[in-house]
């Protein structure tokens, strides 16, 4: 089976490369293909990679993340040989010329030197793109300092020993195909000339379980950490892939042995799980949720409203819509100072449905006068 990936990543540092565990193991043979842009480079490995797979063998592409419709590499297990890009921003050079490696020169077929017009216009548009570059990082940097972040203090205490009770099972009902613990860097996705890029037909190709662990409050970072390093205990052989943005988080683990696959939500695999808070209702789900404003300043009450207003309209949606009516584990909202949070819209009619989805609903007042208050002749209902 051929796959793809990335081995080098336009992040908010500049560009990272993985280059350097490409075709590097005992045995293997790099051959560094050199040449200036437009000199063919891409499509001289992909006639190589093609040619083989005609021949049987699988092989592996890597993709160019500044442009996924170019390739930075190839390279073919079973014969050991592989074919890289040796050109900036990813330099590369043999680890052992002539035992372990070599170079494929292409700007031979270049009719050079450039004559003076040409020459200054290359120097021209290379010092355009360039600058374009550095310009796309400075964005890419400003990218990475708005998005949303883990808090130390989330991940801890209950949230921790819950999610970590999670993966361990999740671990370890795919743990029979031991290996050797052996971690391999690919990226899997790219902020490219194309926008961002993910390879989710590969991601579902290698591993027919996928779960993408879903959150708003950035603690899929530290659950994935925690799910390579649970991994390594478990000898599974594992392919860790970092995010492009950010390589220092990761953003995907594949453990391609097992069929089973942990990535960070958003990525839209097809077929994929989703393991978050809103599964609330699912079956097998238990949990208490606190939502809790303040008793002295009602400033922020409205919002605690929504947020009553929308879980009771989500949770009938989903018992009709994907139950048949019913929740299959029953949800209870209990409201306590309910008429100190303000109106809820059509509540009324809420309230009169939800014990046929499996929903129930406890309503605590300090008097009925306070719940005539806020619905008038609504609130006999």
């Amino acid at each position: 089976m051929s796959t793809q990936y990335f081995l080098g990543a336009n992040s908010k540092g500049g560009f990272v490369s993985l280059y350097e565990g490409f075709a590097a193991a005992p045995g293997d043979r790099l051959h560094i293909v050199k040449g200036g842009p437009g000199t063919g480079k891409s499509g001289f490995m992909r006639r190589i990679g093609e040619a083989a797979e005609k021949r049987g063998y699988a092989v592996e592409y890597v993709l160019c993340s500044g442009d996924p419709g170019s390739l930075d590499g190839v390279y073919i297990p079973a014969l050991r040989q592989g074919w890289a890009d040796g050109t900036a921003p990813h330099r590369l050079e043999p680890s052992v010329f002539g035992a372990a490696g070599d170079y494929v020169n292409l700007g031979r077929f270049c009719r050079l030197p450039l004559g003076d017009a040409d020459a200054a216009e290359t120097r021209r548009l290379t010092a355009a793109y360039q600058a374009q570059y550095a310009r796309a990082y400075a964005f890419l940097d400003a990218a990475a300092a708005l998005r949303r972040g883990c808090l130390p203090q989330l991940w801890e205490g209950e949230t921790r020993v819950y999610a970590e009770k999670r993966l361990r099972a999740l671990l370890g009902r795919f743990a029979a195909a031991r290996g050797a613990g052996a971690q391999t860097r690919r990226f899997l996705s790219a902020l490219s000339c194309s926008g961002e890029l993910r390879l989710c037909e590969e991601i579902a190709r290698l591993c027919p379980a996928v779960y993408e662990l879903d959150d708003e409050l950035g603690l899929a970072a530290p659950a994935l950490r925690f799910a390579v390093e649970e991994a390594k205990r478990r000898s599974l052989d594992a392919v860790v892939c970092p995010s492009p943005l950010d390589p220092e988080e990761i953003e995907a683990l594949l453990l391609p042995g097992t069929g089973l696959a942990l990535l960070r939500g958003g990525w839209g695999v097809p077929g994929a799980r989703h393991m978050r808070l809103d599964t609330l209702g699912d079956p097998g789900q238990r949990a208490a949720i606190f939502a809790t404003t303040s008793d002295t300043n009602a400033t922020y009450s409205f919002l605690l409203a929504i947020l009553m207003w929308q879980a009771g309209n989500v949770l009938c949606e989903r018992a009709l819509t994907e139950y048949g009516g019913e929740l299959p584990t029953p949800v209870h909202l209990v409201l306590d100072e309910f008429a100190n949070i303000g109106r809820l819209p059509d509540f009324e009619r809420t309230i009169a449905v939800v014990r046929s989805r499996n929903i129930g609903i406890s309503i605590v007042l300090q008097s009925t006068a306070q719940l005539r208050s806020a619905y008038g002749d609504d609130a006999e209902t």
